[in-house]
C-alpha cells in the first residue's frame, strides 16, 4: 500500500512501496506513535479518559450504582429482534494488503486477554472487558462461559485444586481504568456452566491482581488491597480485608496489593504479599508501596526492609513466582513510571527481604534480540511496566523463568542470559530481518503487551492486548508460537461506522490497541485497515470503502480504498504524526469526537480545544503548507471537545476542563453552538454537571438537539445532578430531563433512528419513541413528550455500548467495548 502524511512532514512525508516502510520508518510512525517517551502516561490518560466518562464528576464510578443500573435494565420490556455480531469471526492482522500493518507477524488477533487457568481438560482464558471464555482442546476453538456474572470484565481466573472449581475475580487490574467494574469474585462448580457470587459487595469496585490457595485460606489481592476468607466458609460469608495499609479507601488506590505468594519453604505460615500503586494520582501517595509479610490474618503483616539490588524507595507494581525455593519479582518504577530504575530480580535464598539480584534491567533487555531499543531511546523493553508485565518460573526448573513486559523474554539459565522470543514485531529483528525489509523471514511472534501466562502439559502460555498463544515449554529460540485467537471475539470497541459496498456493507471500528477492523458482508474475516490504537471513525455510507481513521488525540488518517492503497494523515493535532500545521490544536481528547453532518455526509466537524470545519470530504488534505480543517470556534484554554453534531450551519460542541476526576480543580464541563447565528456558550442549568459524551441534531430542524451524559445520578455521587438524556427545542436555550425510567448508568451515544431515539450505556441499548409531534412542527420552546424507554433487541453481551451508528438500510451498528461490533435489523418508524 502507499502511506503519505502532509507535504513537508518529517518522516512519513513520502510514498512509499510496502517494501520500503520498515527501512524508512513510515511503518513506525503509524503504528508506533504510542512509541515516545510519554508511553507511561498515555496509558494513564486512556483510562484517565474511560474514567471521566463512567465518574466525573467523582474519581470512581459505584459499583453498587452500576449493579442497580443492571437491575433495572433488567426489568425493562425488549423491543425489537435479536442482535447479530459482525466481527465474530477471525481477525487477521498480517499478511495482509491492507492497513499499514506489513511486517508485525501477529496472524490473527483479537481484544485484550488477563488471565488463564485450567481445570481437568478445559482451558479458561479472561478478557479484559471480554468474558471468561472456555477450550477443551487446548486453544484451537473457544466459547463463552459467563451466565452468572454482572458484568464480564476479567482480572484474575484461579483453580481450587480441592474441588476443581473455577473462580473468576472481575474488574481487571492493569492500571487501565476497566478495574472499576469489579464486582467481585464468583466461582464455577465442576461441571457447572453458571458462575455464584463467593462473598457480598466488599470486593465492589476492585480489581483483582490474584486469587490463591494458601494453607486453609483463599486469597484476593486487589486494587483496595489483600482480602482472604476460609476454604470452609459459606459461599455468601464475605471476604475480609487482612492488608490495606492506606486504609480502605478507594482513590487513589494506594493499598493496591499487586501480588500475594507464600514464602518459599514455609510452607504456607508465611505470606508474601506487595502493595504497588503506580502513583498516577496527584500527589502520587506511593508512600505505602512496599513488601510485607505475615501469618496472613489482619494485623500479621509488617513492611520489610529489602537488600541487594531492588530499589524499595521506588518499587512500584510488582508480580511474583516461585520454583524450587527461588523468588522473583518483576518491579516497576514509581519515579520513572517504567521499568527504568527497577527490573527483574531473583532471591536465590527465597527470603522476601533478601538478597535481591537484578537479573534484567532495560539494557540488558534491548540487547536480547527485542525489536525495541535501550535505555536511551524512545521506546524500550518495560516501557509499560505498570501496565504490562508478569513472572513466571517453570515449576519443573527454577532456573527457566520467562518475563512478560511488551515482548516475551525466556532464560534457561536464571536470568544471567535473556531471549526475545515473542520480539514486539519482525520490523526491527537482526537475526532474521537485517536489512528491514524481510519481516517474513523471522518466525511469527506474538501481539504486543503481555499480561498473563500459564504452563500446562508442556506449553507456556500468554496473554496479551492482540489475544493468546502458546508454544512449547522444551522450544527456548524464537518461534513455533501456536496462534490461538481464531474464535476469540473480545474487542474493546470505541467506535463503529458502516458503508455501502455494492450490494453489501462495509463495517468499519475504532478499537483498542487493535487499530481498525474493516469487514463486509461477502468476506468470512476480519482484516485490520489501521494499526495501533483506533479511535473514531466515519465512512462515506454510500461508499463503504471511504473512511477517515482516527489514532489517538485527533490523529486522523483517510483512505478511499478500504485502506488497501491509501492512507492519508489529514490531522490539524498537534499530535500528529508528520509535522503539525501552525495552529494546531493542543488539547484533543484520548479518543475525539469527529463527526458527520447529518444533512450532508461530506461536511464534516471534528474537535479538541477547537472545533474543526471541513467542507472537502474525501479530497480532504491537510499538512504545515495548506489544511483544509478551518477552526470555527474556540471553546477555550484548558477546554476539550466531548461530543459534536452538525445541521448544515449550524454546529454543536460539548467540552469539559478540568476533564478527569482527581484533577486538582474540579471538573467542568459545558457547550458552544453557533445556533441563531453566532458563537455563544449555553447555561446548562438544566443539565447535570457530569461528563456530555454524545450530542445528535434533528436533520429536520437544526434547534431539535439531544445531548447524553455520562456517570451516576446524585443517589450515588454527591452533586451530579440527576438524568442521562436531555432535549432542547430551542437551540440548546433550555432542555428537558427525558430519561424517564432508562437505567441510572453511563450514557454513551444517542443517535436518532426515524421517530426514535436509541442510546448505548454502560448497561445494554435502549430506544424511546421520540413524539408523535414530528420535530420539523416543533416551535414552542417546551420539549416534546418524554419517551418510555424499552431494551433494544436481546442477546446483546453484558459490556459497555460505546458508539452506535444507523446504517444505510436502517439497521443499528452497536460498538461493544469487550465484544465488537454487533448489528440489529430494524426499520425506520
Amino acid at each position: 500500500m502507499v502511506l503519505t502524511s502532509p507535504a513537508g512532514a518529517v518522516g512519513p512525508g513520502k510514498k512509499l512501496h510496502p517494501l520500503s516502510l520498515l527501512t524508512t520508518g513510515t511503518h513506525a510512525t503509524i503504528r508506533a506513535q504510542e512509541q515516545d517517551s510519554d508511553e507511561a502516561e498515555s496509558i494513564q490518560q486512556r483510562a484517565e479518559f474511560e474514567q471521566s466518562i463512567a465518574a466525573a464528576p467523582a474519581e470512581t464510578a459505584p459499583t453498587a450504582g452500576l449493579m442497580a443500573a443492571t437491575q433495572t435494565a433488567n426489568s425493562l420490556a425488549v423491543s425489537g429482534g435479536t442482535w447479530r455480531p459482525v466481527t465474530n469471526k477471525p481477525f487477521l492482522n498480517d499478511p495482509i494488503a491492507r492497513g499499514a500493518n506489513y511486517g508485525e507477524g501477529y496472524g490473527l488477533i483479537t481484544g485484550r486477554m488477563t488471565s488463564f487457568t485450567s481445570a481437568g481438560r478445559y482451558v479458561y482464558a479472561g478478557s479484559a472487558s471480554g468474558g471468561v471464555w472456555r477450550s477443551s482442546d487446548n486453544g484451537a476453538h473457544w466459547r463463552t462461559v459467563n451466565r452468572g456474572l454482572p458484568r464480564l470484565a476479567v482480572g484474575a481466573l484461579a483453580t481450587n485444586s480441592r474441588d476443581g472449581s473455577v473462580w473468576v475475580g472481575t474488574g481487571e487490574a492493569n492500571n487501565a481504568s476497566e478495574n472499576q467494574y469489579g464486582t467481585g469474585i464468583y466461582r464455577l462448580a465442576r461441571g457447572s456452566d453458571h458462575w455464584a457470587r463467593v462473598g457480598g459487595t466488599e470486593l465492589y469496585g476492585a480489581g483483582v491482581h490474584r486469587i490463591a490457595w494458601i494453607r486453609g485460606y483463599v486469597y484476593a489481592a486487589t486494587s483496595h488491597g489483600l482480602y482472604r476468607r476460609s476454604v470452609s466458609s459459606a459461599r455468601t460469608s464475605g471476604w475480609r480485608p487482612v492488608l490495606q495499609p492506606a486504609g480502605p479507601q478507594l482513590y487513589p488506590p494506594s493499598s493496591d496489593v499487586t501480588d500475594i505468594i507464600a514464602v518459599p519453604g514455609s510452607r504456607g505460615r508465611q505470606v508474601l504479599a506487595v502493595v504497588g500503586w503506580s502513583g498516577y494520582s496527584d500527589p502520587p501517595q506511593t508512600q505505602y508501596n512496599g513488601f510485607y509479610v505475615g501469618t496472613g490474618g489482619r494485623g500479621s503483616f509488617n513492611k520489610i526492609v529489602l537488600s541487594g539490588d531492588l530499589d524499595s524507595a521506588a518499587q512500584g507494581r510488582t508480580t511474583f513466582s516461585s520454583s524450587h525455593g527461588w523468588l522473583y519479582a518483576v518491579v516497576s518504577d514509581t519515579e520513572t513510571g517504567d521499568l527504568r530504575g527497577e527490573g527483574a530480580f531473583v532471591s536465590r535464598s527465597g527470603r522476601p527481604g533478601g538478597p535481591w539480584v537484578r537479573i534484567a534491567d532495560v539494557d540488558k533487555l534491548a540487547a536480547s534480540g527485542s525489536a525495541l531499543g535501550d535505555s536511551t531511546s524512545s521506546y524500550y523493553p518495560g516501557v509499560q511496566a505498570d501496565y504490562n508485565q508478569y513472572i513466571l518460573a517453570d515449576p519443573g526448573n527454577r532456573r527457566h523463568v520467562y518475563l512478560l513486559l511488551e515482548e516475551v523474554f525466556e532464560s534457561t539459565d536464571g536470568g544471567a542470559t535473556w531471549l526475545a522470543v515473542a520480539p514486539y514485531w519482525n520490523t526491527a529483528i537482526l537475526s532474521c530481518n537485517p536489512t528491514g525489509d524481510r519481516p517474513y523471514a523471522c518466525p511469527p511472534t506474538t501481539h504486543s503487551d503481555q499480561h498473563a501466562a500459564m504452563i500446562r502439559h508442556g506449553q507456556f502460555w500468554t496473554g496479551n492486548d492482540g489475544g493468546v498463544w502458546r508454544r512449547p515449554l522444551s522450544w527456548h529460540q524464537r518461534g513455533r508460537w501456536t496462534d490461538l485467537n481464531a474464535t476469540l471475539y473480545t474487542l474493546q470497541n470505541y467506535s463503529v461506522a458502516v458503508g455501502k459496498v455494492g450490494r453489501g456493507l462495509a463495517y468499519w471500528a475504532g478499537v483498542q490497541d487493535s487499530g481498525e477492523p474493516y469487514t463486509r458482508t461477502d468476506m468470512s474475516q476480519v482484516e485490520q485497515a489501521f494499526t495501533g490504537d483506533g479511535g473514531d471513525t466515519i465512512v462515506d455510507p454510500n461508499d463503504g470503502n471511504k473512511a477517515v481513521e482516527e489514532y489517538v488525540f485527533l490523529d486522523m488518517f483517510l483512505t478511499t480504498d478500504g485502506a488497501v492503497n491509501t492512507l492519508t494523515e489529514i490531522s490539524p493535532s498537534c499530535f500528529s504524526q508528520g509535522t503539525p500545521i501552525a495552529n494546531c490544536d493542543p488539547s484533543p481528547r484520548f479518543i475525539a469526537p469527529i463527526e458527520q453532518d447529518v444533512i450532508n455526509p461530506n461536511h464534516w466537524v471534528a474537535g479538541g480545544r477547537y472545533v474543526w470545519d471541513d467542507t472537502k470530504s474525501w479530497a480532504t488534505v491537510c499538512g504545515p503548507s495548506h489544511c483544509d480543517w478551518q477552526q470555527a470556534y474556540d471553546t477555550g484554554q484548558g477546554h476539550s471537545i466531548t461530543g459534536l453534531a452538525a445541521n448544515g450551519n449550524v454546529t454543536y460542541a460539548a467540552w469539559c476542563g478540568p476533564c478527569n476526576p482527581g484533577d486538582a480543580n474540579p471538573f467542568v464541563r459545558g457547550m458552544a453552538t453557533n445556533y441563531g447565528g453566532t458563537w455563544h456558550q449555553l447555561s446548562l442549568s438544566q443539565l447535570p454537571n457530569r461528563y456530555i459524551t454524545s450530542i445528535a441534531v434533528d436533520p429536520a430542524n437544526a434547534a431539535h438537539v439531544y445531548a447524553s451524559v455520562g456517570s451516576y445520578s446524585r443517589r450515588w455521587i454527591p452533586d451530579a445532578g440527576v438524568g442521562h438524556v436531555f432535549e432542547s427545542v430551542n437551540g440548546g436555550a433550555s432542555w428537558t430531563d427525558i430519561s424517564g425510567q432508562l437505567p441510572d448508568a453511563p450514557v454513551y451515544k444517542v443517535v436518532l433512528h426515524g421517530s426514535d431515539l436509541v442510546v448505548g450505556t454502560e448497561v445494554g441499548v435502549f430506544v424511546g419513541h421520540r413524539s408523535s409531534v414530528l420535530a420539523a412542527a416543533v416551535t414552542t420552546s417546551s420539549a416534546t413528550a418524554r419517551p418510555r424507554w424499552q431494551r433494544l433487541g436481546k442477546g446483546l453481551p453484558k459490556v459497555t455500548v460505546w458508539d452506535l451508528a444507523v446504517g444505510p438500510n436502517g439497521q443499528i451498528e452497536a460498538g461493544t467495548h469487550g465484544r465488537g461490533t454487533w448489528e440489529l435489523a430494524r426499520t425506520s418508524r
